[in-house]
């Protein structure tokens, strides 16, 4: 614990400006409270379900959250040059692209619709949990196959320093009690668990345990790709272009992900985005990332 402890502290000594966190904060507060007091992400942007103006909604929503947070980092820091560069546009770009993809995705929408109602329900949510692989995974490998540097980690799925992914399991357990308490609060229940209360696997004639248990492992899985995006991707893979600024951009645009959620949910998603966005930094992988990403969504 001390070591996750030394990595917080180190970069918040080295990074750490009042001006750009206040403001940062500020921003974050105003959109949280737009958001859920209008319900925008649900009511405006989900309205364009299964059309192409959806992505594009979703493009110019997480751009203003990321460049929003860059434009902060200029202002308050006074450094320009980073916007100059071609790198930083090209990187930034395709990453929000990636983004709306994955967020706007619906092609499965369609397969299986003469399937029993039930049957259907299950397989769109397994579909949706694997568009990651097709949406997020496939491009940010073309993209590290044209754009690499470092041929032995793909944007922090290496083997080196693993030995740090310890302490996420220490955290896990710590995380056990605010879990618990929210599983009991009003607007989580609303929203989870996420398994369908259905009778699919009726029709699939398995045990019902079975059923929960395929639809929680490609649960468990899309939480690997959204790591590989935001903490692989938006940290490691930009760090050669923004160096430490690249966190606080990263975490704005990870709440707006939550968007939709529980109040809660979208306000740990501050703090927990910033914590593995640091880890990420200070070891160059992603494993304790996804480890800890998992094991809350499981629990």
């Amino acid at each position: 614990m001390k070591t996750v402890l030394l990595y917080l502290k180190d970069f918040l000594k080295e990074n750490f400006n009042y001006k750009t966190y206040s403001l940062t904060a500020l921003f974050l507060i105003c959109c949280i409270y737009v958001n859920y007091q209008y319900n925008f992400e649900d009511k405006i942007i989900d309205a364009w379900y299964g059309k192409p103006e959806r992505t594009l909604w979703y493009f110019l929503f997480y751009a203003f959250s990321y460049y929003g947070t860059v434009l902060i980092q200029i202002l308050t820091a006074k450094k320009k040059d980073t916007v100059l560069k071609k790198e930083f546009w090209l990187y930034t770009l395709f990453g929000l692209i990636v983004l709306s993809l994955d967020a706007s995705f619906s092609w499965h929408s369609e397969i299986g619709k003469d399937l029993p109602w039930d049957v259907y329900i299950l397989l769109y949510k397994i579909l949706g949990d694997l568009s990651g692989i097709i949406a997020t995974t496939i491009p940010l490998w073309l993209f590290y196959l044209l754009t690499k540097n470092n041929r032995d980690n793909f944007y922090g799925l290496s083997t080196t320093n693993t030995t740090s992914v310890n302490y996420y399991f220490l955290m896990l357990l710590i995380m056990t009690i605010p879990i618990l308490w929210a599983s009991f609060q009003e607007d989580f229940l609303t929203s989870y668990p996420t398994f369908p209360d259905n009778e699919a696997y009726k029709y699939l004639n398995i045990p019902r345990g079975i059923a929960i248990g395929i639809y929680e492992f490609f649960y468990a899985f899309d939480f690997i790709t959204v790591e590989l995006l935001f903490r692989g991707f938006f940290i490691i893979g930009l760090y050669k272009v923004l160096g430490d600024k690249v966190l606080l951009p990263m975490v704005s645009t990870y709440a707006f992900l939550h968007f939709g959620k529980p109040l809660g949910e979208t306000i740990g998603s501050i703090f927990g985005g910033f914590i593995l966005g640091v880890f990420a930094l200070k070891t160059r992988n992603i494993w304790g990332g996804i480890i800890l990403h998992v094991g809350v969504a499981l629990l």
